[in-house]
């Protein structure tokens, strides 16, 4: 039955596109746009996890979970030595984060 095979079928379409993407990044002159592409998707999508969320203006939950799936299946083969643990806080961040949540830290603490 199609519905035993749904898991199967999602997992083989995951991982095209995670190949996909892949091969995307792999080329030096692609990757800006692929990760300006990867914050524009999280960007137009921050109101989702609000409680009132604009469905018909947000990305679809199907979308967005095909999206995280390649994106931490990408995480997998990152070496955590090499990754910028001060990126969030640096110019070259691509996603905003002043209007996030704070937790234990005043507004003057996360403008420093």
């Amino acid at each position: 039955s199609l519905k035993g095979d749904l898991p199967a079928i999602l997992t083989e379409m995951r991982d095209s596109l995670h190949g996909i993407v892949k091969s995307l990044l792999l080329p030096r002159e692609n990757r800006s746009a692929v990760l300006d592409y990867f914050a524009k998707v999280l960007t137009l999508n921050v109101k989702k996890s609000g409680l009132q969320a604009q469905e018909d203006v947000l990305s679809g939950d199907g979308f967005l979970l095909n999206f995280l799936s390649v994106i931490l299946d990408l995480s997998a083969g990152v070496d955590l030595e090499k990754v910028d643990t001060d990126y969030f806080l640096s110019a070259a961040c691509r996603l905003d984060l002043s209007e996030e949540t704070r937790i234990c830290a005043t507004a003057e603490e996360t403008e420093k």
